[in-house]
């Protein structure tokens, strides 16, 4: 699923921290629900939201980047695997 491994990085983390999604959310000037949403991988974060929640959160950077690569390697194959068909 696209963007499954960052959403899963954030929840695990936020979920870590004892924050619930109303709180992410209202923090960063938005809905707990489109954080229930990127959690979900319905859809992505926004690189600014995502930026915001990641430092809030005290996510290490290096685990940041290895969850976006593994959803972008993601995209990659399924570009290719549709182009064949």
């Amino acid at each position: 699923m696209k963007n499954e491994n960052i959403a899963t990085l954030i929840r695990r983390y936020r979920v870590m921290n004892s924050k619930s999604q109303a709180e992410i959310g209202a923090k960063l000037g938005i809905s707990g629900q489109f954080i229930s949403n990127c959690e979900r991988a319905v859809h992505g974060f926004p690189p600014d939201v995502l930026k915001k929640i990641t430092t809030m959160l005290l996510i290490p950077e290096k685990e940041v980047k290895e969850a976006l690569i593994k959803d972008k390697l993601y995209d990659v194959e399924k570009y290719f695997d549709e182009s064949v068909a």
